[in-house]
């Protein structure tokens, strides 16, 4: 029955996933070919050198503030807060019209 309602919906799903592994491919060969530090997991002679690569908690912090704030645009444009419960039991919703 969903197959004949969307028969192209396995080729589209097959698309999607090859996408996104070429555009990940891409963007990680473009990262290593650009810039490299002595810290980085794949060591490449590339364009730019980080040569003092350094992480503080005024990384982590400017991550949680951007985070918060994304949540609260996000609930603000979609109202989703109060529609997420942890422990309430899950229920069909009815679509009748």
């Amino acid at each position: 029955m969903i197959i004949e309602a969307f028969p192209y919906t396995l080729e589209l799903a097959l698309l999607a996933a090859l996408f996104a592994l070429v555009l990940g491919l891409g963007t990680a060969i473009i990262a290593a070919i650009t810039i490299t530090s002595d810290s980085s997991t794949l060591q490449t002679h590339a364009l730019f050198k980080d040569l003092h690569p350094t992480a503080s908690h005024f990384d982590t912090l400017t991550m949680l503030v951007a985070g918060v704030i994304f949540i609260w645009i996000c609930n603000r444009k979609y109202h989703f807060w109060g529609k997420i419960c942890l422990w309430k039991k899950i229920q069909k919703e009815s679509n009748e019209m």
